[in-house]
């Protein structure tokens, strides 16, 4: 025996140089050999692993050829042993779940009855016993205390050969999903909330219900997703799934763990959704509305459509008697064909069109089919709307034109078309902003210069003196190398809006932000360092007040006057102390501290702002100043 067992050692050790690493495959075939109780049929076995590998393969392609091998071996043996079911079952689960599931949560998934108000618990089975059954597949993360697979490429293995082992995988899921959804516990629906519906009278009921029913989290939040793999379109309904649709408690209950509370949502909205062709027109036959609207507002059709799902929107359309209902409207303002439009479904626009869906309605913010196809870059579904719009200088919410929303997208084709048809290049929204405006901000410069060379502004003008530069908000938002292109266009550097009343200027508003290499560039493009706005702040006044140490120091070093004083005669130092900015403090006081006793309009001094100052760096910032201000007359 002790020759045998030497010789038997030797094979294996062969096995183990070919992937030295690999204690993957020497666990699996250890465990092939577990059931062999003869020394011939452990060679046997040995000798059948070796046959499978071809020679002259490389080391990494035989021990892929081997871990197949045995993971066909390890599939085989489950098919042979009494606990085949359930061992089938579980590899099932954990390889077609969406997410990792814990021990109590595929315990209850296993133990569903179809048909049954409650779960047994005497139809749990014990996880050693699912281990058991999995001829070492599968195993417990003890720290996460989720039930795995032993490696990925047993995961890998499994869904190439899903369709051999348990190929009604996802049905069985999904009719696990919606038998424990359908449970006399979730009959009363979700649980009771108070008129604010995201608090919940009885706070601790909803952590109850998902401790005594471990797998309603995952049943809720991915029954759906097993519906669209699972289900097959030909035939009839699959009924546990449409009996379930038709069930409004147990379907409200199921939308509580992703802490949606909308009953409005009806059987027929998820439908539709999900593209469940069969199941709709369950639902329709039994009386469900396709007019119901959700907590949105918004109908089966919008969601149809909003998913892409041609096949249960086409089926929804026959059933509107007037052609209006085709362009009911969501919470938002938008229409069916709004959405369609912006996820880019050329077939659905198509078909909403040929239903006479308008194609000019706007939405709460002021956008059409076409503005939202047009930002999205869809310009197959921009093509075909364009053909419907017939006042292109029509205004839509908040002032807005066809023009803005081409601009702001950058697309210089609908750009062109309409500046060639009369667009006004100069409209101005609600907010005084133009085109130009829109381009620039979305850092289209390109599309900025096909609208100047039309004759649109990009400053404020005596011809235009309302328009909003764009250069003030890009400055604000410290967009260096467009502001760079928009001076290179024409921009000026020391611009200010009507809309805005304090006056503010484009290197105030970079060196309130701390934008080191706006204000730079603004500098060096001629921006007056001593502009200032309403209050008399100059853009070293916002540095300081806003504690940005960098820009206070650039400005003062490129000759910015530290003791200016504005309206309330104080200087950038005392802005620094009364809003407790100690770091800035210092700077100033190292580079001028002649006026730092100077008093305000209310008699107060730095030390004295800086004194009443609440925040945190108020302390600091008068210790700072304390030796300057009480030091000699």
């Amino acid at each position: 025996m002790t020759l045998v067992a030497t010789s038997l050692e030797k094979q294996f050790n062969e096995y183990q140089m070919l992937i030295p690493r690999s204690f993957l495959l020497a666990q699996l075939y250890h465990n092939s050999l577990c059931d062999k109780s003869t020394p011939k049929a452990i060679k046997k076995a040995l000798a059948e692993f070796q046959k499978q590998t071809a020679e002259g393969e490389s080391t990494e392609a035989r021990k892929l050829s081997l871990l197949r091998f045995a993971y066909d071996e390890a599939m085989q043996r489950i098919q042979d042993s009494q606990l085949k079911d359930m061992g089938l079952k579980v590899l099932s689960w954990i390889t077609c779940t969406e997410r990792p599931l814990n021990q109590k949560e595929l315990q209850h998934a296993l133990a569903v009855e179809e048909g049954e108000p409650d779960i047994d618990l005497e139809n749990i089975t014990r996880v050693e016993d699912m281990i058991t059954a999995c001829a070492g597949l599968v195993s417990v993360d003890q720290k996460t205390g989720f039930v795995r697979l032993i490696h990925y490429t047993t995961q890998e293995y499994l869904k190439e050969t899903q369709s051999h082992w348990f190929p009604e995988a996802e049905l069985t899921i999904l009719t696990s999903c919606v038998a424990y959804l359908s449970f006399e516990e979730f009959a009363s629906g979700p649980c009771h909330v108070s008129k604010d519906r995201y608090l919940y009278t009885d706070r601790d009921k909803p952590e109850q219900r998902l401790r005594a029913y471990p797998f309603y989290d995952y049943a809720a939040r991915h029954w759906g997703v097993h519906a669209m793999r699972g289900i097959s379109q030909s035939g009839q309904p699959y009924l546990p799934l449409a009996n379930f649709l038709a069930f409004d408690e147990g379907l409200q209950a199921s939308l509580e763990p992703e802490g949606r509370h909308n009953k409005g949502i009806t059987g027929l909205h998820l439908a539709a959704g999900l593209g469940l062709e069969k199941e709709l027109v369950f639902l329709i036959d039994r009386g469900q509305s396709v007019d119901a609207r959700d907590s949105y507002k918004q109908t089966p059709l919008h969601w149809a459509v909003r998913e892409g799902r041609l096949s249960t929107a086409s089926i929804l359309l026959p059933q509107f008697s007037a052609a209006a209902k085709v362009d009911i409207m969501d919470l938002g303002l938008r229409t069916p064909l709004s959405w369609a439009a912006e996820n880019g479904f050329r077939e659905l626009v198509e078909l909403l069109l040929a239903r006479r869906s308008v194609a000019e309605i706007d939405d709460i913010f002021g956008r059409t089919p076409l503005a939202w196809a047009t930002m999205n870059g869809h310009k197959d579904i921009r093509n075909i709307l364009l053909a419907k719009h017939n006042d292109i200088q029509r205004v839509y919410h908040h002032g807005r034109s066809l023009l803005h929303f081409a601009a702001g997208a950058g697309d210089l084709y609908l750009v062109l078309h309409l500046l060639d048809k009369g667009a006004n290049p100069n409209a101005m929204d609600d907010d005084r902003k133009t085109p130009v405006y829109a381009a620039a901000l979305a850092g289209h410069v390109e599309t900025v210069a096909v609208l100047l060379d039309h004759g649109a502004a990009i400053n404020a003008t005596l011809t235009h003196p309302d328009i909003q530069p764009p250069i003030l908000e890009l400055s604000r938002l410290g967009r260096a190398a467009v502001v760079e292109k928009l001076l290179d266009l024409g921009a000026d550097a020391n611009s200010v809006s009507k809309a805005d009343p304090v006056g503010t200027t484009a290197l105030s508003w970079s060196a309130a932000r701390g934008h080191l290499a706006t204000m730079t560039l603004l500098l060096d493009r001629g921006a007056d360092m001593e502009a200032w706005d309403y209050r008399r702040w100059t853009a070293l006044t916002w540095a300081a007040v806003n504690g940005q140490d960098g820009a206070v120091e650039l400005l003062l070093s490129r000759g910015a006057r530290a003791g200016h004083l504005d309206r309330k005669e104080r200087t950038p130092l005392c802005w620094a102390a009364a809003n407790g900015r100690a770091s800035t403090v210092k700077i100033l006081l190292e580079w001028d501290c002649s006026r730092v006793k100077f008093k305000d309009d209310k008699a107060w001094n730095a030390l004295d702002l800086a004194d009443s100052c609440a925040h945190p760096g108020g302390m600091a910032a008068a210790n700072l100043l304390r030796p300057y201000v009480n030091s000699g007359p």
